[in-house]
């Protein structure tokens, strides 16, 4: 007589006590005999905060069911027990769709210049992509001159938010987070729809944000140079003022030989050499205050072109060194996206 089985019998977790570790749970699920194990989610705090969990806790599981044997071939979502899809509170119901789906669209300014794109944007949208997985998420660039070129260019296109939220929005997800990689509030931040879902805070919100920037050895090590000059891209909107505050908080922190300068704001490079000129320094450090070293960066900060900052600052007897370098190549800098993301995502703001 065959005595093949033509059916799998599962254990569901829940009969087992809640003491139990996932490990345990699948060594009991196969120290009696049962095939696989169905995990709960359900309206409890610590069981809906699995939907939250991390890369490296869900490896820790898959792990486990690797080496114990025991797969986990059901999921019993009950958590909309508590917040139910027919709820008369519209607050309720929108939670109750937030626990199906949810998903992120990574949105800068963009950039032409696939090296700095990969240094930078493309690090941290992999790291998103890494930690909520890569169906959840894209991305979207807010300018189309760029987005164009890149077309052009290399045949990728690339969304603006708008087609970026409908692609999600196509694929059946019904919260999108927006996470912009934008550095303060201005003209192109203000343009981001949230009616799909929140957007993320730009890097330079709160005071803690700028006490990072400050307080990092590695983004305002001066290299053997006297003095560090950054390339802020600036605004015409009432968020320039990011960049007064940010130097105000340089000046705070004893750092009186680290300027901030804009292209197109109110502090310019010649506000910034008039400056110099009252201090002993003879040796300059060019960095970027950008999320990449791009167009701006390459020609008006670093080129040798007769209007660049570093021409500028040569022509008034400074040794002048420029660092093309992103600030989204810093590490210290993706987290700080990344835990404004994370803020968010799990509803703490």
């Amino acid at each position: 007589m065959d005595n093949k089985k033509f059916y799998e019998l599962g254990l569901y977790e829940k009969s087992m006590p809640n003491t139990l570790s996932f490990r345990e749970k699948l060594e009991t699920v196969k120290a009696t005999g049962f095939d696989f194990l169905e995990i709960s989610i359900d309206e409890t705090d610590e069981k809906l905060s699995r939907l939250e969990w991390t890369k490296e806790e869900r490896q820790q599981l898959v792990n486990d069911m690797f080496e114990t044997g025991v797969p986990i071939r059901s999921m019993c979502l009950s958590g909309h027990r508590k917040y139910p899809f027919g709820s008369h509170d519209e607050a309720t119901r929108a939670r109750s769709l937030e626990i199906m789906e949810k998903a992120i669209l990574v949105t800068s300014f963009g950039t032409s210049h696939k090296d700095t794109r990969e240094k930078c944007l493309d690090v941290i949208e992999n790291k998103v992509k890494e930690k909520y997985g890569q169906e959840k998420v894209e991305r979207a660039y807010t300018s189309g001159i760029i987005r164009r070129i890149i077309e052009k260019r290399e045949g990728i296109h690339i969304f603006d938010q708008k087609e970026g939220l409908e692609a999600l929005k196509n694929k059946g997800y019904n919260e999108i987070i927006t996470m912009s990689l934008h550095i303060l509030g201005g003209i192109e931040y203000s343009k981001l729809d949230d009616s799909y879902g929140k957007v993320t805070e730009p890097l330079l919100k709160a005071e803690e944000d700028y006490l990072k920037i400050v307080n990092n050895e590695e983004f305002n090590n001066l290299e053997g140079n006297d003095a560090i000059v950054f390339m802020g891209h600036g605004t015409e909107s009432a968020a320039d003022s990011t960049y007064q505050k940010l130097q105000e908080e340089y000046i705070k922190a004893g750092k009186n030989n680290i300027f901030v300068a804009t292209v197109e704001g109110e502090v310019t490079i010649e506000d910034i050499i008039e400056k110099l000129k009252t201090g002993n320094y003879k040796k300059i450090l060019l960095k970027p205050f950008m999320i990449v070293a791009g167009d701006h960066a390459k020609n008006d900060m670093a080129s040798d072109e007769e209007d660049s900052w570093k021409t500028m600052l040569k022509n008034e007897g400074y040794e002048v060194t420029a660092l093309l370098k992103g600030m989204g190549e810093y590490e210290f800098i993706q987290d700080m996206f990344m835990d404004k993301l994370e803020k968010v995502y799990k509803n703490k703001n």
